[in-house]
């Protein structure tokens, strides 16, 4: 059994390790208590269940590739829950994080989280299924084969890319299998190397990229102006209206002047003028008993 008798597996770089035996979990995990071992997949790395199912604590891929090569099986990668246990989950670093099912008649099911940083990239004609509510936080592409996310958990600065294989004919699908209320709010999507513009997307709009009851909407980042620049005003009547017309994304602050009422003014008298992040102009309502305020924009960043 890999593993036993270390921390936990390790597969170096452009290193295969692949699962022969028929009677699954290869490679050792804790059994209860508050223990667990790791399985670490190095820069090029591979970790092939061969159409096995396995059951691990936790296992990190940096940059590297968990495979299941054997033809027209279902396989399941579970992640072992320990008492106590820091992290029990997939974590991904690193950009190119590949989960790879070749045949198109296999399909490799993950039931635990996928946590950290990094990308996860589908390639291969068959299915991967993700079954748990994820939070890593890099892109996610699909370059082949089906992706099904169970959950909308994408993060809301990723960009989402579903590539056209020109070589083999086919497409890869992302099916979105959660409630059909529920949005996926993400930064970016690419479907057949097309960038879509903010909008909402689904099976309905991109059948060929797209499947399943959910959605996702596109809001690209808002680029905020580092230069803060001057507030512009004019007065009618009672109101006063201010704009700051270049730098969307920053916050309006207002301050009553308190030194007429004999208190310290500091820098927690500052306070948001409510929404102001949002636009670029707002009214202010003068109010009489204030004897003087201030207005500056605070960087949000």
């Amino acid at each position: 059994m890999l593993g036993s008798n270390s921390p936990g597996a390790e597969v170096q770089s452009n290193a295969v390790a692949k699962i022969t035996g028929s009677s699954g979990n290869q490679i050792s995990h804790a059994i209860g208590g508050n223990s667990y071992l790791q399985t670490r997949l190095n820069s090029g790395g591979v970790l092939d269940l061969n159409g096995q199912n396995q059951t691990l604590d936790m296992i990190s891929l940096t940059n590297g590739v968990l495979r299941s090569s054997l033809a027209a099986t279902l396989c399941t990668l579970t992640i072992n829950i320990t008492t106590g246990a820091a992290t029990n989950a997939v974590i991904l670093t690193a950009s190119n994080n590949v989960f790879d099912v070749r045949d198109a008649a296999a399909e490799l099911d993950v039931a635990g989280q996928v946590t950290g940083t990094g990308s996860l990239m589908k390639t291969g004609l068959g299915i991967v299924n993700l079954f748990g509510t994820n939070s890593y936080t890099g892109d996610t592409t699909v370059s082949n084969g089906t992706l099904v996310l169970n959950f909308p958990f994408l993060a809301p600065t990723s960009t989402i890319t579903v590539n056209t294989n020109a070589t083999l004919g086919t497409n890869g699908v992302l099916t979105l299998n959660f409630a059909e209320s529920e949005t996926n709010t993400v930064a970016a999507l690419v479907l057949g190397g097309v960038s879509k513009p903010a909008g909402v997307y689904n099976a309905a709009t991109d059948p060929l990229y797209i499947a399943g009851l959910g959605s996702l909407q596109v809001v690209p980042p808002v680029t905020i102006n580092p230069l803060a620049g001057p507030i512009q005003f004019s007065l009618s009547g009672s109101t006063l209206s201010l704009s700051w017309p270049t730098n969307l994304g920053w916050i309006l602050q207002s301050q009553t002047d308190a030194l007429t009422t004999g208190l310290t003014v500091s820098s927690n008298s500052w306070f948001d003028v409510s929404g102001s992040g949002s636009v670029t102009s707002t009214n202010i309502i003068i109010n009489p008993a204030n004897p003087a305020m201030f207005f500056r924009l605070h960087r949000p960043f």
